[in-house]
């Protein structure tokens, strides 16, 4: 309900969200929110279609299909599974273009194959051979939502967040989806400044 103090939301292995929570997060991205949403063993891949992917229409940039690989406490162990391309011009991967090495450390063991998503929409995929996408990227009005389709925590890798590269990869991720588009900072007497607000705010 206080959705427009926050400048970024992350929705982190999140089982599933009301029909009229996901409309609401919808709004709030539409007029500049940004959104971070990462997998797990928690998030139901119907549901998670239904509310944020939407046939397209929604804030999701993919569809999630199932889950592929296995963690290696499992029996036949999974294949390892490391970022094999990344848009190294992307304010998120600042750290990994300046020390390109650490993409290395960076190791995936589980993450959701996805489905129906415009290939400039990739911004990293992995080494699977398929080029399963690991982040992808949606523009929603004017905010932006990321993909993040293995966990951001340990549960689907190989200890993430101990590796170096992992603060300053959420770190830039938060900044990214913080920021606001560009506006003009300087008016002349007379020019128009424009503002938008929550319907609810315009109402008042």
């Amino acid at each position: 309900d206080r959705l427009d103090t926050y400048d970024f939301l992350v929705l982190a292995n999140v089982k599933s969200v009301a029909p009229e929570k996901a409309e609401k997060i919808e709004e709030w991205v539409k007029r500049g929110g940004g959104l971070f949403i990462t997998l797990g063993d928690q998030v139901q891949m119907r549901p998670f279609n239904d509310a944020f992917f939407r046939n397209g229409e929604g804030l999701s940039p993919a569809s999630l299909v199932e889950v592929l690989g296995q963690h290696p406490d499992f029996q036949p162990p999974g294949a390892p599974r490391r970022i094999q391309w990344y848009d190294g011009q992307h304010p998120i991967f600042r750290t990994l273009r300046a020390y390109p090495a650490a993409v290395g450390d960076l190791v995936f063991y589980n993450y959701a194959k996805v489905d129906r998503h415009p290939p400039e929409t990739v911004r990293a995929y992995l080494d699977d051979g398929d080029k399963g996408p690991l982040v992808l990227e949606k523009k929603f009005g004017e905010g932006k939502v990321v993909l993040w389709t293995s966990s951001i925590d340990d549960e689907w890798n190989d200890g993430l967040p101990g590796k170096p590269p992992y603060l300053p990869l959420v770190y830039e991720i938060g900044e990214y989806l913080a920021s606001r588009p560009f506006s003009r900072r300087n008016f002349m007497i007379g020019d128009p400044l424009q503002v938008t607000l929550p319907e609810e705010q315009w109402q008042q």
